[in-house]
């Protein structure tokens, strides 16, 4: 399983060529690419930039466009060209699926005349079109936050998990973060055995006491990224043994399981269903990702090929590409 990459851009005069944009905002981080339309496929990218969050529920709208701005200029720095209206430009940004936001976000698009014709999509649709050839099937994102979605061949969509951090993103960067905590916590007050997650922890936050963590998370730019953060140190030391980090990344691998499946289901999916995986979570993890393929192949109705998505923007653009 290996991810499809996009092309760079070929040597020669492309300057007649048309440029399309894709930008995938999430609650870490913006990318913007800038690509070039030609006789091949994936289109051809030109330019790379990122910038902070732009989820406008997460980080707040003002904050949000900022970055989408910032990313967006530094696409265009990055291919070396004077700023201007692309040809057409699709967005998939986390938190649209609220119509006030994805409106105030599309408003943005027009008044900074970033594309000729801006289109918003959802995640998943951005996801599916990086990571399979088909197009529809499930998309299992697991970053900052967690969700599955299914879009049909006929592009009706079915969405499982999603709820946030507060009650829901199971199996996240966020909820691993927070169940590493709760497991360092039990282990220091004696209540399960030692873990390598304690002293990960302290070192992490250059802490010298546990229950310094609190203040520690506190002064966090975004307590929530401060959390998820966290992900990577139980995949290293679940790859290292250690019994506490084990049981979170299967317990982490079993509710991922369940969205993808939940979501299937509810498609009315038959066996076989192409899977594309999405998030830096799910996509940076061996740990993790090993354990997911591993339930996905023993459940009630397992996917088919399965392939990893780890830059969605790049579905942005095949989708913008589409568009001309």
């Amino acid at each position: 399983m290996t991810p499809r990459e996009p092309a760079e851009s070929p040597p020669g005069d492309s300057a007649l060529a048309p440029v399309i944009l894709g930008i995938d905002g999430g609650g870490t981080k913006t990318a913007a690419w800038l690509a070039i339309v030609g006789s091949t496929d994936p289109p051809q990218v030109i330019g790379r930039g990122s910038a902070g969050p732009s989820n406008p529920l997460a980080a707040g709208l003002p904050t949000a466009l900022d970055n989408l701005a910032a990313a967006v200029a530094a696409a265009w720095h990055d291919a070396g060209r004077e700023p201007c209206p692309a040809a057409a430009a699709v967005m998939a940004v986390a938190g649209a699926g609220r119509a006030d936001m994805a409106e105030a976000l599309l408003d943005w698009a027009r008044q900074q005349r970033i594309a000729e014709h801006c289109e918003m999509v959802h995640d998943a649709a951005a996801v599916l079109a990086a990571g399979t050839r088909e197009g529809w099937g499930v998309a299992l994102i697991a970053g900052t936050g967690s969700a599955a979605i299914g879009i049909t061949p006929e592009g009706h969509r079915h969405v499982c998990g999603g709820w946030g951090y507060r009650f829901g993103d199971e199996g996240s960067g966020f909820w691993i973060g927070r169940e590493m905590l709760a497991a360092v916590a039990r282990a220091c007050d004696g209540r399960d055995g030692p873990t390598q997650l304690t002293p990960a922890m302290l070192a992490h936050f250059q802490i010298d006491h546990a229950r310094d963590v609190n203040a520690a998370l506190a002064s966090a730019q975004s307590e929530r990224n401060a959390m998820a953060a966290l992900a990577p140190l139980v995949a290293a030391a679940a790859d290292a043994g250690d019994a506490a980090a084990m049981r979170l990344m299967d317990r982490a691998a079993e509710l991922l399981a369940e969205l993808a499946v939940t979501t299937a289901r509810s498609a009315q999916f038959d066996r076989g269903y192409p899977l594309a995986l999405a998030g830096g979570v799910v996509c940076g993890s061996g740990a993790l990702r090993d354990r997911l393929l591993a339930r996905l192949a023993d459940a009630e109705l397992p996917p088919g090929e399965t392939s990893l998505a780890p830059d969605p923007v790049e579905g942005c653009l095949r989708l913008a590409a589409q568009r001309l």
